[in-house]
Parts: structure tokens; sequence; C-alpha cells
């Protein structure tokens, strides 16, 4: 079974301030909700306490160390490979996908087991408790399949991108792998139409 991850954070890793998002962008919710439909969908308790119910359309599993741990609604699971094991249930065998959103606490645990991961880097300074891991995602080996930098507008405060990478299962000496903190770093003052080399992270004029 593939393993995503979907997140969305600033330049610095903040993804939560408390049970709620920094920020407020359709876009991204959009992507989030098209990304997911269908499949199904691993939380922890603080992310799933953040929502108003069930995501609709999808398998909710909610983690919880928790015996007695009960929600309306979602699946519980006491570990992530307990989670798996009801998501391929779900979907009929290994072959379908899973996808992880949330929150840093699952993030952090799960993150040896993705093959995919689809983040938003949202532009700006938040104030926030919760971060994405970076430390980790410095050491491993991922490929850019895309990115995408989108203006704000009437109804998305911030700039942000769309990035989807995808884990090196075995080393590839044809080309570098993507340097997530050498992007982030290019990016602090981010100019439409102008994309950083995804091996070098200097903007490509």
């Amino acid at each position: 079974m593939i393993v995503s991850a979907i997140a969305a954070m600033s330049r610095t890793g903040v993804i939560g301030d408390g049970v709620k998002m920094p920020w407020h962008l359709p876009r991204d919710l959009r992507r989030f909700r098209d990304s997911t439909m269908g499949k199904p969908v691993i939380m922890g308790r603080r992310t799933l306490e953040s929502l108003r119910g069930p995501l609709p359309g999808r398998l909710n599993i909610a983690l919880s160390r928790s015996a007695h741990y009960r929600a309306e609604g979602f699946r519980v699971a006491s570990s992530m490979e307990a989670a798996i094991k009801i998501a391929a249930e779900q979907q009929g065998g290994d072959h379908g996908e899973v996808m992880i959103i949330g929150g840093g606490v699952v993030y952090q645990d799960t993150f040896p087991l993705w093959d995919r991961l689809l983040l938003t880097v949202v532009e700006g300074e938040f104030p926030g408790d919760t971060f994405f891991p970076l430390n980790q995602a410095k050491e491993e080996q991922w490929r850019l399949v895309s990115q995408e930098y989108c203006l704000p507008d009437s109804k998305n405060a911030h700039p942000h991108w769309f990035l989807s990478l995808e884990r090196e299962q075995v080393p590839n000496l044809d080309h570098h792998d993507f340097d997530l903190s050498a992007w982030l770093h290019a990016q602090s003052n981010p100019i439409a139409g102008s994309l950083p080399d995804p091996h070098t992270g200097q903007p490509i004029v």
C-alpha cells in the first residue's frame, strides 16, 4: 500500500496553533479534499478534535494508544500498522493509497513510512506550537515531481507553493536529491514566474 502524507506549513515549519490552522486558504483546502477523497485518512487525536466530524467520502482512522477511546464516525487504531491494516481491508488489498493528515506527532512518528508527500508551503510569519518534521526531511532522499506557485487573491490571503515529492526507494546517481532546506531558503522572497532549481535551490531566471 502506498503511504502518502499531505501537510501545509510555513517556511519555518509551523503547521498549527493550538487546534486551529494559522491561515485560511480555500485553494489549499480544495487540494486537500481532491487529494484525499475516496481514500483512507489517518490522523492523531488532536487533529480529530479540531474537525467538526469525520471527513465525508473517506474512511477516517484515528490513532490512539487508549484501548477505550472511541469517536463517532471514526475507526480507532492503536498503531500505524493497525491503521494500515484497517485501510487495506477497506480497499480490498494492499494496492491502494492511504493518506496521513496530521498532526505534528503523527507526521514525526510516521515519516519513515511515507512514499509520497504533498506539501503546501505558505509564505509569511505565523505563530504556532505544532511543527512539520523538517529535520527528518533533510536526512531523506526525495525527488521533486511538481511545484506550483500561487499568488494571493481575494479568497487566499497568502502566497503559497504546492509541492509534490516522492521518496527515492533506490539511490539514483543520475540526478541530485531534492534539498527541501535549500528550497525553503531560496523562497524568502519568491517572485511569480521564477521557480527555484530543484537541485540547487537557486532561482531559475
